[in-house]
C-alpha cells in the first residue's frame, strides 16, 4: 500500500567501438540498476489533495471534485469513459436525426 520505487534500466543507442586493452569493460548485466524513479501511492497523493481542498478556505464545487477524481482515474478508464460518451452522442445524434425526418414527413 505504500510508495513504490519503480526501477527501470536506460538504453543508451549503442555504438560499434572497439574496446580498449586498457580499460575495463563495464557490466552489462540485463536489469542493472541506473534509474530509480520515487512514484508516490495514488491514495496518498488522492487524499492530500482532498484535504488541501478541505482546509483551502475555498467551496468544493461537484464539477471540481469530479475534475479532482478525473484527474487521479487510470487511463484504461478514462479510454473505457471516452468511448462510451462517444457511443452516447452517436446515439443521440441518430435519435435527433430520427425525430428530424420523422418531422419533415409529417409536414
Amino acid at each position: 500500500m505504500g510508495a513504490s520505487l519503480e526501477k527501470r534500466a536506460l538504453r543508451a543507442p549503442q555504438r560499434k567501438r572497439r574496446a580498449d586493452p586498457g580499460t575495463p569493460a563495464r557490466s552489462q548485466a540485463p536489469g542493472a540498476l541506473s534509474d530509480v524513479r520515487f512514484v508516490p501511492a495514488r491514495w496518498l497523493a488522492v487524499l492530500l489533495a482532498i484535504a488541501r481542498l478541505l482546509f483551502n478556505g475555498r467551496k468544493v464545487s461537484k464539477l471540481g471534485l469530479a475534475g479532482l477524481v478525473w484527474s487521479y482515474t487510470p487511463r484504461p478508464l478514462k479510454i473505457v469513459a471516452a468511448g462510451l460518451a462517444l457511443a452516447a452522442t452517436i446515439m443521440l445524434l441518430g435519435a435527433i436525426a430520427a425525430i428530424t425526418l420523422l418531422a419533415l414527413q409529417v409536414i
